[in-house]
């Protein structure tokens, strides 16, 4: 059924051969995509959103380190994520071969990643049609934007504010390149979208561990950091911050921008969510994030950090 669905999204178009044979490659026997699928299919997955996808991929990097040690030769055939790292049988060792093997497929991943929610998941005829109904409400909300600094891999934000400047919109995480790459006949062999996690001292700073953190994908895809000069501005600009739940995943970018020591106690911050459920773990992730203290001062004392119903 999952498969017929796929096939109706995809039914005029014209790389639609493609875009089966990208998909598909990026997935078959593909070391991350089996584990996944495997806790999916047991209920053992982190929550229900992609961010708890992040923690899945740091849990596996951090026991990399405790069966590391133990260095082989063994065959690739038959290696899994599940039996040469989660649950490592005696004598298990990580090869060479198996480390490359892990880095290539979640190259993959990603790029599958990528193709599924490009093809599949975005719809900017209904996020143009959200912002017809609701736009007076979002004006209302969020008036004289300046700048949007967004966690998202899709230009939702872009169409919802079409009188920003593009100058004016950071994507922290990168965009979606596939669908773009094969209308105009690019071949698109990897994806430049940010997949991983911060990186804590308790995780190995070895080199090729180091591929699966945040800011090295940033940096290595040439992602922007002009958010930075926003906040150091003399002048008071109206940053709209999109895309984020803030978790500890994030924190080189949070606690260096609007939640920095200096800032959140001058500047005015908005924090929206949905529903009561969802403002209780943003303010426990905040609370991890600052700290009890600054939390109680910027949230109850000062109120220079505001939790507001988002009303569209």
């Amino acid at each position: 059924d999952d498969f017929l669905q796929i096939l109706n999204v995809i039914k005029d178009s014209p790389q639609k051969s493609t875009i089966l044979k990208d998909f598909y490659g990026c997935i078959r026997r593909n070391l991350w995509f089996d584990y996944f699928w495997k806790l999916f299919e047991n209920n053992r997955m982190q929550g229900k959103n992609w961010i708890d996808l992040e923690n899945e991929i740091k849990n596996v990097i951090e026991r990399v380190d405790g069966v590391r040690a133990n260095r082989g030769t063994e065959q690739y055939e038959g290696c899994s994520i599940e039996n040469n790292i989660i649950n490592p049988e005696k004598n298990v060792v990580i090869s060479k071969k198996f480390d490359d093997m892990l880095w290539i497929d979640f190259q993959k991943f990603v790029l599958a990643f990528d193709i599924y929610l490009s093809i599949f998941v975005y719809n900017p005829d209904l996020v143009k049609a959200a912002n017809r109904g609701n736009k007076v409400i979002i004006s209302e909300q969020m008036p004289n934007i300046d700048h949007v600094m967004t966690f998202n891999y899709m230009d939702n934000y872009d169409i919802l504010f079409p009188d920003i400047k593009p100058d004016n919109v950071c994507y922290l995480h990168g965009q979606l390149k596939y669908k773009t790459s094969i209308e105009n006949g690019v071949v698109q062999d990897s994806s430049p979208l940010v997949l991983g996690f911060y990186a804590n001292e308790g995780v190995s700073r070895e080199g090729k561990l180091l591929r699966y953190q945040k800011i090295i994908q940033r940096t290595h895809n040439y992602l922007s950091s002009k958010y930075v000069s926003w906040f150091n501005a003399t002048e008071k600009k109206n940053v709209f911050i999109v895309g984020h739940s803030l978790d500890m995943l994030d924190k080189d970018i949070l606690l260096n921008s609007v939640f920095s020591a200096s800032r959140m106690h001058t500047m005015f911050i908005k924090i929206f969510y949905h529903e009561e459920e969802v403002r209780w773990q943003l303010e426990s992730n905040l609370i991890n994030l600052i700290g009890v203290e600054d939390f109680q001062s910027t949230t109850y004392i000062s109120k220079n950090i505001r939790f507001v119903k988002q009303n569209w």
